[in-house]
């Protein structure tokens, strides 16, 4: 399928692909060769394939099988097909509530995410805190932190989904997100410029910068300034490269205020 001439690729597609294309995306092993199969079909046929796959995404969602949405998305991009109705779907799949999507969409709980992210505890008697042993991430959650990244990179509603789900979330939430293995790639890459570099993306890039270096109402010795937070966490320190390369003068400013006042 991938290096089949066009004219018979065409052939075997009608004749075996095209009817059957939803079924054969539900399939955990088919999948991967519907996957090839939509690398090369045309604008015409890639809307068709995404008319039969939407309705199935419900199920792709729930068994954490990302791979051939993003797929889907990134076709259409390429192919200048529209990906309303297919962003609609993924909504959906991931529910209503955009504090919640985000952390669907990455298949962690907020729970699980504050407790691998959060800094030792100190012991009063001054002896080490005991070695916390925190979760290791998964293969779902590395496929739904691909996906959220690749819909950051397609302007208009996929693009505009998963900011609305980051700027919906409090300071901590998206902090804790920055700090964890697999999600803080989400955050650096929203945090990027992305072509179209429209006002819209401009101003979303600021709201979230703010939202995540606003230092908490009262900082105490366990809640330290957010900056301080990133750049002791080897995860923190890619998102405060991309904050760098990323901020005006008056944050480049704040950022090297907090971390001088270590």
């Amino acid at each position: 399928m991938t290096h089949s001439p066009g004219k018979l690729f065409k052939q075997i597609y009608r004749a075996i692909f095209k009817d059957r294309i939803a079924a054969l995306a539900r399939n955990e092993i088919a999948s991967y060769v519907v996957i090839r199969v939509l690398n090369r079909l045309s604008k015409e046929d890639l809307e068709e394939a995404v008319t039969e796959i939407s309705p199935q995404i419900d199920g792709l969602v729930a068994r954490n099988r990302t791979n051939i949405i993003k797929v889907l998305l990134e076709r259409c991009q390429v192919r200048r097909a529209s990906t309303e109705a297919l962003t609609n779907s993924i909504a959906a799949a991931y529910g209503s509530d955009k504090n919640q999507l985000m952390l669907k969409m990455a298949d962690i709980s907020l729970e699980t995410l504050t407790a691998a992210t959060a800094p030792p505890g100190a012991t009063d008697d001054g002896t080490p805190a005991p070695v916390v042993i925190h979760p290791k991430s998964t293969p779902s959650q590395l496929h739904g932190s691909l996906l959220a990244q690749a819909m950051l990179k397609i302007p208009g509603p996929p693009a505009q989904l998963i900011q609305n789900a980051l700027l919906a979330l409090p300071t901590s939430t998206i902090l804790a997100l920055s700090l964890y293995q697999t999600t803080t790639h989400i955050i650096q890459a929203s945090l990027l410029p992305s072509p179209p570099n429209t006002p819209s993306n401009l101003l979303f890039r600021r709201k979230l910068i703010n939202s995540m270096i606003s230092p908490a109402t009262s900082t105490t010795a366990s809640t330290q300034p957010p900056i301080i937070t990133l750049s002791l966490s080897s995860a923190g320190t890619h998102i405060l490269d991309s904050l760098l390369h990323t901020t005006h003068d008056s944050h480049l400013y704040f950022f090297g205020f907090s971390l001088f006042s270590l």
